[in-house]
């Protein structure tokens, strides 16, 4: 039964194998988080690309072209969550002897100089030169909704992702030490809003800057140390999906 169920792999489009061993390529990965991004890229990219193919025909070089093909598109980072889980899924089909060797093994490290030269540059052109400017965004989001104010200075003074800010509580600031510390994420992910540690696994501590100091009195003031420190207008937690350049109508 073994052997016919491998040789009916063997014959297989991409497609095809990837549908038929599930969700077994993302076995280690985080499920909230990495998880999904990978499913997203082989969904989106990788499939529509190349699942037409049988894996035993995937070449090194159809790959170089598909992702040549992808850096006129999307960003570095989009493109890595796209290598990724395609050299999961060979490396799947490696185990099951379907191939012998994985194409994609070493496009993982291919240098994405071209698109990486021109994302970086058009990231700078929105670097905020000081503190003033900050101070102006801020008061601009204030007259939304004071939240987007104080996410805004939380997350530039701290150095903290939008998921950060949002999974901080009262008791993260440490008024005798002049120190915020940064324990948690808070985002939307699969089933709902995820609560999970840092991006590092660690616990980080950030020193108090002096123009942070007057936001972080007056969002902890009256607080429990387990209160959030920051929530929307409605209450509601404040991601990346609320807290946008583009308006939606929608508060949180």
């Amino acid at each position: 039964m073994l052997e016919e169920r491998n040789e009916s792999q063997a014959d297989s489009t991409l497609a095809a194998y990837a549908a038929s061993i599930g969700d077994r390529w993302q076995r280690g990965l985080d499920p909230t988080s990495t998880a999904e991004l990978y499913d997203t890229g082989l969904r989106l990219r990788v499939l529509p690309a190349l699942g037409h193919i049988r894996v035993a025909k995937i070449t090194a070089g159809m790959i170089d072209r598909t992702i040549d093909a992808w850096e006129a598109e999307h960003s570095a980072s989009t493109i890595k969550n796209s290598i990724a889980p395609l050299v999961r899924v060979l490396d799947k089909a490696v185990r099951d002897d379907i191939i012998s060797i994985n194409p994609a093994k070493h496009r993982a490290r291919r240098n994405l100089g071209k698109h990486v030269t021109h994302t970086t540059g058009a990231l700078r052109q929105y670097a905020l030169p000081d503190l003033s400017t900050l101070q102006k965004l801020a008061t601009a989001c204030g007259k939304v909704h004071q939240s987007y104010s104080d996410h805004v200075m939380l997350a530039a003074l701290l150095a903290a992702r939008g998921s950060e800010v949002a999974g901080l509580r009262a008791g993260d600031v440490d008024w005798d030490n002049r120190i915020v510390w940064i324990r948690r994420q808070h985002y939307p992910g699969r089933g709902g809003l995820v609560i999970k540690q840092t991006k590092g696994r660690r616990d980080r501590p950030v020193p108090m800057l002096d123009a942070l100091e007057p936001v972080l009195e007056l969002l902890t003031h009256g607080k429990e140390p387990d209160d959030p420190l920051l929530r929307g207008p409605r209450g509601g937690v404040l991601t990346t999906a609320t807290v946008g350049t583009r308006p939606t109508g929608k508060t949180s």
